[in-house]
């Protein structure tokens, strides 16, 4: 009997080093093709496979994607499909029937709630929402991990689930990338090229503060990706703006209270061990003692590059 083809799902969290391990596969996957091993462009050559969850959603209404797809990894032995956004997929069961025929294994990282909330809020801010309160921020369950959990191993099995710890004490040599890569089985391919900067990096410091403040007032390209390339290299001015935020234990034990119980649950059932952070000794957002230098220096730079974080240096004052 022939041996099934295999389809890794990686379905995040977000904010678990999802972006690196997508656009690692994507710069590789003409060598990954060589070893058998496909990391599909969806027709889009994109990086992450964002637009699989509409179309698991409303599989009718997306036939003809669904079928390119499974096109795409018919002459591969193994597939290797990535989005975060998998994890808002209320009936993971779908993907049992996209791929039929396929051993579909699940590959799921979590965080410390307390890091993966403070990740998630640098992380709005970036895209244009506006949340001020860091403390209301934090005590609010944005994901509760034993509910994503125990969803798709219901429906894939608990052996074919894996969960690990977004964690550098947890993690080889503290890689996410090469974990996962021990995972697919593609670790011993050489000549896989790796990217030298972050995707995705959360800024912070007074720079996530202006950020902040241009949010509020609404001013335009927000949401643009110019201003997200902007903010990134804007990081570079200063080490500040990419140090994670400070959390003092008053706030970080209100996000323990909230996930606490449901961990014990992960533990016992699942056999994962999730740490948790009592405090995490930081930048200040905002940091006043160098608030109107760093202010200075992000305008004069935004406005150098031609950045929309320049407009608002018409309206804001330090």
């Amino acid at each position: 009997m022939a041996k099934k083809k295999t389809v890794f799902l990686h379905i995040g969290t977000n904010k678990t080093g999802t972006s690196s391990i997508q656009h690692h596969f994507f710069q590789n996957r003409a060598l990954l093709a060589s070893h058998g091993i496909c990391y599909p462009g969806l027709g889009q050559d994109a990086a992450a496979h964002h637009e699989l969850l509409s179309w698991v959603t409303h599989p009718k209404k997306h036939e003809k994607h669904l079928k390119a797809l499974r096109k795409e990894i018919a002459p591969f032995d193994t597939a290797i499909i990535s989005s975060e956004s998998l994890c808002d997929l209320e009936k993971p069961e779908t993907l049992k029937e996209v791929f039929a025929g396929y051993d579909i294994r699940i590959i799921l990282y979590l965080r410390d709630p307390v890091r993966y909330l403070l990740s998630w809020w640098q992380q709005d801010i970036q895209m244009g929402k506006r949340y001020p309160d860091m403390s209301q921020y934090l005590v609010t369950k944005r994901r509760s991990y034993i509910d994503l959990v125990d969803r798709w191993v219901e429906v894939f099995g608990k052996a074919n689930v894996t969960t690990h710890v977004y964690d550098r004490q947890q993690l080889p040599k503290g890689d996410v990338l090469l974990d996962f890569k021990n995972i697919t089985g593609t670790s011993d391919i050489e000549g896989m090229q790796r990217l030298p900067w972050d995707n995705n990096p959360s800024v912070s410091g007074n720079l996530l503060y202006f950020k902040l403040v241009y949010n509020t007032l609404r001013l335009p390209d927000a949401t643009s990706q110019k201003m997200i390339d902007g903010l990134t290299d804007a990081s570079k001015l200063d080490s500040t703006f990419r140090i994670v935020p400070k959390v003092p234990e008053i706030l970080a034990a209100g996000t323990r209270r909230i996930y606490n119980e449901e961990l014990k649950e992960l533990r016992d059932r699942h056999g994962v061990e999730v740490p948790t952070t009592r405090s995490i000794d930081g930048v200040r957002i905002p940091e006043l003692d160098t608030i109107r230098r760093d202010f200075r220096k992000v305008m004069e730079f935004s406005e150098e590059k031609g950045l929309p974080l320049a407009e608002m240096a018409k309206y804001v004052k330090f």
